[in-house]
């Protein structure tokens, strides 16, 4: 295309044309790069320069129309692909003012030439679990709670520069800095230096992180540090492993497209799904939608809320009087949302006739009556998951966390290495009832402390056993876990006040 030193020239005439048209459009790099493209590659099968594919249209205009046609319906198995080829020739001949029909292809509605797999939440989550490293693991959590497009994500930066000083508070360094559990991301135009594709249609706009994500950040860009000694202001977030990079360069190099792709694809065939091949970084921004859709009543955002934070222009005059200032006011909304998988239990009960009235008034729903004369209700009862339950991408460190700048690190442990799960806790099961008891009482244990690796949870001795056997037993297995630690130095049951 012999394009200038900018970008925006050629020394093609026709060429030049259409930079032009394109400057007074967008001026958008990635939209350059798509109609040159495609221009080269029709130049390229008829076997003509742009400038004499322009005077042999003017020439022959069916010929060369039935030609360009012809290269369209040839990739007409992808019908968005075909379509893009034609718009581009429409506008290229267009502002060489030659004028040639050409036909759409139609595209029927959800079409998808690939197959593709939408991860629920919590297979999401597990997926974050296995990604490895402590970067994967936080490059899929980033994806699932933001829903940040591929190149948009990859175009963050430690302290962005932005021109309105509004948003300048807001960067991801002076957040940190702050002490913010839930971190705003601020998507801007200005990310284009970083990747001409980041911030779809220049649309600004601003999402958030739930709290054990930015612990993980904090821990994440605390490796950083350690590693390179500093943290510079313009360097990506998610930074390159690659290692024909050199070491010096990978500080200021972002991932690359086709390496986070690998990462999601890789966390999704170690989290188990069938579906693996079909899971790309575009998924988990469909993963995001059903979680902002699928919130309680309660702490639902409304249509518009969500439509902003997505990142889509609402419809209408909806979008210019809708108040995007309120970045605080949107964070606390954010913040009150449940980040973890709900499991829906069906509670019943049998209540008297003169109860049924009051149970029926706070939501239950009457089922069927008894022949004694009372009613059965029932209720769906939404359990959240506890966050500690089952930490998803936050990794427990045994030493205390030095925290600097709004930076954490750990001198002696490196997180860069794959999660190891900690070994599981010792759990009995009680020979008459069935049931899992704890040492500390014979309640039933919650989730809690069944899947969180701080917790020690002892078997019980048999009732049959001696008094005094009981307790030497006891007094021996309190001297191995008093002042003990686990693999990653949490306390033990014992290392606590009673």
């Amino acid at each position: 295309m012999r394009l200038g030193d900018d970008g925006w020239s050629s020394a093609f005439k026709s060429v030049n044309l259409l930079l032009r048209h394109l400057g007074r459009k967008s001026r958008s790099v990635a939209s350059r790069r798509a109609y040159c493209y495609i221009l080269w590659k029709i130049c390229l099968e008829l076997k003509a320069s742009p400038d004499e594919l322009v005077s042999r249209a003017r020439e022959n205009p069916d010929e060369v129309a039935e030609s360009v046609q012809g290269i369209a319906d040839e990739k007409k198995e992808s019908p968005r692909y075909a379509n893009h080829i034609i718009a581009v020739a429409k506008t290229f001949f267009e502002v060489n003012r030659v004028d040639l029909r050409f036909e759409g292809i139609e595209q029927p509605i959800r079409f998808r030439k690939k197959p593709e797999y939408v991860p629920s939440l919590a297979e999401a989550l597990r997926m974050a679990d296995v990604a490895g490293t402590l970067r994967n693991r936080l490059l899929i959590a980033f994806l699932v709670y933001t829903g940040l497009r591929n190149s948009t994500l990859r175009a963050l930066v430690y302290n962005e520069t932005y021109p309105d000083p509004l948003l300048q508070e807001y960067t991801i360094k002076r957040e940190l800095e702050r002490g913010e559990e839930c971190l705003a991301i601020i998507v801007h135009e200005v990310m284009k230096k970083h990747d001409p594709n980041a911030c779809k249609d220049k649309l600004p706009y601003y999402t958030f992180i739930p709290p054990k994500v930015t612990r993980d950040l904090r821990l994440y860009l605390g490796e950083i540090k350690d590693r390179y000694d500093s943290i510079l202001d313009d360097q990506p977030i998610f930074i390159t492993e690659d290692r024909w990079i050199p070491k010096s360069q990978r500080q200021k190099t972002p991932i690359s497209a086709r390496e986070l792709q690998g990462i999601v694809k890789n966390a999704a065939r170690k989290a188990g799904i069938k579906n693996w091949k079909h899971v790309y970084p575009h998924c988990l921004r469909k993963t995001y939608e059903s979680f902002l859709r699928n919130q309680p009543d309660n702490v639902r955002l409304d249509v518009k809320d969500r439509e902003f934070v997505f990142g889509h222009t609402m419809p209408g005059s909806q979008d210019t009087y809708y108040d995007k200032t309120k970045i605080g006011d949107m964070r606390a909304k954010y913040s009150q949302m449940i980040f973890e998988p709900v499991i829906i239990k069906t509670e019943e009960r049998v209540v008297s006739e003169e109860e049924l009235q009051s149970f029926l008034q706070q939501g239950w729903r009457f089922v069927a009556p008894l022949p004694s004369g009372k009613a059965v209700v029932s209720r769906e009862v939404k359990v959240e998951r506890p966050e500690d339950a089952k930490t998803t991408t936050s990794v427990q460190t045994s030493n205390a966390m030095v925290q600097k700048d709004g930076i954490q690190s750990s001198p002696k442990m490196r997180i860069s290495e794959s999660f190891v799960p900690p070994t599981p806790s010792v759990e009995s099961q009680d020979s008459s009832e069935g049931n899992t008891t704890c040492a500390t009482g014979s309640r039933q244990p919650d989730t809690s402390e069944l899947t969180n690796p701080s917790t020690v949870v002892v078997p019980r001795r048999d009732p049959q056993n001696s008094p005094s056997k009981m307790q030497s037993t006891n007094t021996r297995e309190e001297k191995d876990v008093q002042g003990s630690t686990t693999k990653y130095g949490q306390k033990t049951l014992f290392d606590f006040n009673s």
